[in-house]
């Protein structure tokens, strides 16, 4: 884990027999480390709440930014291929992947053991030891309420990108939170498999993470009820003023998350009907501008400036090119790139439109009779040159910041997130509005859909409304935008854009850029081409081998 001055762990706890999962580390806003023993304090209880970010910040925004937390296997961005983890993620190779999947496994564990520790220590506290207010404060503690939303993010994160996975704890017990099994045995709760020998599907990670939300909202439910807002009075506040334990912020984005999970386990076959109804209601609870962060420049929660996020470089861009090759249309380059329009404030990604992406200047469409004739050879090898004509760092045409016209298809160089003072967006409740479209797209109700759909563009000033589609449609690569399902996809690529999301998407709705082996530069298409006739691009993260390795209960992927 990534370490500042001021933040330490709390202790090592050891690993559970044959499992990784997690190394049991948490931090904390404490200089210094802490035993096991030294937790048993309510005045640490706050700051251990606040150390969950740390971990989440040690996830999302390392060194696999480009490969994992937004690209993955999709096409959100444009990958230079330059390492070997950016060539497989551009072409959803998995197995070339997979061996550097460890520590992302690894981490999001982590965080999530750290999310359901906070809420144990905290009923050890006031439920069994009965310090401070006594009972009646755990069950109206926004800290506690903090935690299961954390908790939820996190085990929704794991299922957004992993196949399968096993775990040794979990939000009703396990290792090193058994108190959880006491407190889900009061309330009645359904307690989860944590067997080694348990691979966890989709639709069940999914579950893990209902769970949590679930308790979230409730709890935050709880705290508002009882007029508790801050904490008992510890300081969640930084210096931008967002207040990390405020139980509005928990309450509304615990049910955005509430809904992304339901609607994941309707996608995977876990009684869809009723899970699509629970996405909506759970939905319908968040107001359109409720929003949460994975982390955020300020005192208490740790700012970007520890990891920069500097997309403005040559590995990673967004970039657009429009062949015509013998009278057809190709579309190469991100689909962010082809499909945001004039005005979006999506595309600075930045809620005053300032900052976010240079807009560089616009090239002429190429047309010619072969590939060869209007891309060369050179540019279609190296990402780095195509990138850099008319755009980048590197090359002699300047960005230059203006307004996109309507009609253009230009070369954007994503300079979003490149400074410690963004902060990084982990929901928002125009994702809910999605969530409303989607579920009445698929109860047929067109109506519905558009009403939706054109609350979210207004949110982000993103142009004309749509009009009602003639038809449901179906996904497609590249996206034409005429029916329902197209103009869906366009908005959730959009309004989740660099929120670690995209690869949720296609993998649940088995989308053609995955089903079909597409590829968003020439240069990868010709790789996907020569892997074989066998050939299928990946959608989601293989169990990593450091966990099938020591874990003897389960078996690693057997690549051919």
């Amino acid at each position: 884990m990534n370490f500042d001055t001021r933040w330490r762990t709390l202790g090592a706890m050891a690993l559970g027999v044959g499992l990784l999962v997690s190394s049991g580390c948490a931090e904390t806003a404490l200089v210094g480390q802490l035993d096991d023993s030294e937790l048993q304090d309510i005045a640490v209880l706050p700051l251990a709440a606040l150390g969950i970010s740390r971990e989440v910040n040690d996830i999302a925004y390392g060194d696999y930014i480009d490969v994992y937390d937004i690209g993955g296997f999709t096409d959100e961005i444009a990958h230079a291929g330059n390492r070997s983890d950016e060539l497989a993620s551009a072409i959803g190779d998995a197995e070339d992947f997979w061996s550097g999947s460890s520590s992302h496994f690894e981490q999001i564990q982590e965080a999530v053991w750290a999310s359901y520790k906070v809420v144990d220590l905290a009923y050890v506290l006031y439920v069994v030891q009965q310090e401070g207010p006594g009972p009646a404060a755990f069950d109206t503690s926004p800290i506690v309420a903090r935690a299961w939303l954390v908790a939820g993010q996190m085990e929704r994160l794991m299922a957004d990108h992993f196949c399968e996975a096993t775990y040794q704890y979990g939000p009703t017990g396990g290792f090193n939170v058994n108190n959880l099994q006491d407190l889900a045995q009061e309330n009645g709760y359904e307690e989860f498999d944590i067997s080694p020998g348990k691979l966890n599907s989709k639709a069940e990670m999914y579950e893990r993470a209902a769970f949590a939300f679930e308790r979230a909202a409730e709890q935050a439910e709880r705290a508002l009820a009882a007029g508790d807002t801050t904490g008992q009075g510890e300081d969640g506040d930084n210096d931008v003023g967002y207040n990390y334990f405020d139980a509005q912020i928990v309450r509304d984005n615990a049910y955005i998350g509430l809904a992304q999970a339901r609607l994941a386990m309707a996608s995977y076959g876990a009684d869809p009907a009723a899970n699509y109804a629970a996405a909506a209601a759970a939905a319908a609870q968040a107001p359109t501008d409720a929003v949460d962060y994975w982390n955020t420049d300020g005192v208490n929660l740790r700012e970007n400036g520890n990891q920069d996020l500097s997309w403005d470089n040559d590995d990673i861009t967004h970039w657009a090119d429009t062949l015509v090759i013998n009278g057809e249309t190709q579309l190469w380059g991100s689909a962010f790139t082809h499909l945001v329009q004039a005005g979006d404030l999506r595309a600075a990604r930045i809620e005053d439109g300032t900052g976010g992406i240079q807009k560089c200047y616009d090239l002429a469409t190429k047309t010619g009779a072969t590939i060869e004739d209007v891309m060369p050879v050179d540019s279609r090898t190296n990402l780095v040159n195509l990138a850099n004509q008319g755009c980048g760092q590197s090359s002699d045409a300047q960005p230059i910041n203006r307004v996109m016209e309507a009609d253009e298809v230009p070369r954007w160089l994503l300079d979003a997130w490149s400074n410690e003072d963004y902060d990084l967006i982990a929901t928002h409740g125009t994702s809910a509005r999605l969530i409303e479209a989607e579920v009445a797209l698929i109860n047929g109700d067109l109506a519905t859909f558009t009403s939706k759909i054109n609350e979210v563009r207004d949110f982000w000033n993103a142009g004309t409304p749509i009009t009602q589609p003639a038809t449901a449609g179906a996904l497609e690569f590249p996206n034409t935008l005429d029916d329902a399902w197209s103009l869906l996809d366009r908005e959730y690529l959009l309004n989740e854009h660099g929120n670690a999301r995209r690869m949720s998407h296609l993998d649940r709705w088995q989308h053609p850029f995955i089903t079909e082996n597409h590829a968003i530069i020439p240069r990868h298409a010709d790789l996907i081409e020569l892997q074989g006739a066998g050939y299928q691009r990946h959608s989601c993260f293989f169990i990593p081998p450091d966990e099938c390795n020591l874990n003897t209960s389960i078996e690693c992927p057997v690549f051919d």
